[in-house]
């Protein structure tokens, strides 16, 4: 399977971790290929219309540009950001639930990792994490009905629905970042999109502050993606203790003794009624 990733000319360091965890995950008959991802600059000389940030203006036509490289493509592919991070076992799992689906259900879009801004959903995501490592398997949850998400960091696209998310994006201004804009679209049903629970990708120890968003908002972004990394297939082999500490040394204390309520029922030997 052909895999491409966004990568600026200026993020020579995110290139090499991205293709340094490809090459370890070792994929049989899987390919990686760059896409330099379209600049601040290419934006301002082009004038891009629309409210969002130059470089979420960059990132949005970054995809929709290897989409229409790939308009003629005869088979899925896979979509990455270059801070995404792969597991030995991705890309067997990827081709394993590519068979499952297919036939099964119409698709557009397979996630292989998400973000989760709220709690109630970070639990459902947890405890079907939990769940689904007890029995050792992978299963697909229809993000339509997950709840809140956001992120488009990894994602495998059906060669057949590239048409329709193309038309889906247009040419009008860029009013919605791009993983916001593909929320908006499988929340009123034009995009029918699935996620692997547990996460089968993560974001890398890099991507734990995104260089898109703005300063403000790095304690959300850090909090968001600790968890994208503590329940993702190899997230026991993550420790966020030291970030962690940092993080509570700032807490008062109803937000330690709330936090502590949630951390006993999340612990497995909470057992709800």
């Amino acid at each position: 399977m052909k895999s491409v990733f966004i990568n600026l000319d200026r993020d020579i360091a995110r290139r090499a971790d991205i293709e340094q965890s490809f090459a370890a995950a070792n994929p049989r008959n899987w390919t990686l290929e760059r896409f330099p991802a379209v600049d601040i600059k290419y934006v301002t000389e082009h004038a891009i219309p629309g409210r969002i940030t130059p470089a979420e203006k960059g990132c949005f036509l970054s995809h929709k540009h290897i989409m229409m490289q790939n308009a003629h493509q005869t088979e899925s592919f896979f979509i990455t950001e270059d801070d995404a991070v792969f597991s030995p076992n991705t890309h067997r799992i990827i081709e394993d639930l590519l068979q499952k689906i297919e036939g099964a259900a119409e698709w557009d879009l397979l996630f292989t990792d998400i973000g989760i801004p709220a709690i109630s959903v970070m639990v459902d995501v947890l405890n079907m994490t939990q769940n689904l490592f007890k029995k050792g398997s992978i299963e697909l949850v229809n993000l339509a009905q997950l709840g809140s998400f956001f992120g488009s960091t990894a994602y495998v696209i059906n060669h057949k629905s590239i048409p329709k998310i193309l038309k889906l994006m247009g040419d009008d201004p860029l009013d919605l970042p791009y993983d916001l804009f593909l929320r908006s679209m499988i929340y009123k049903g034009m995009i029918n999109a699935y996620v692997t629970v547990p996460f089968i990708t993560t974001v890398s120890d890099g991507g734990l502050s995104s260089s898109i968003q703005a300063t403000e908002h790095a304690k959300t972004d850090l909090v968001w993606n600790l968890f994208r990394k503590m329940v993702w297939l190899n997230g026991g082999d993550f420790d966020p203790t030291e970030v962690l500490n940092k993080l509570l040394g700032d807490l008062d204390p109803r937000s330690r003794q709330y936090g502590a309520l949630w951390a006993i029922m999340c612990d497995p030997s909470f057992k709800p009624k």
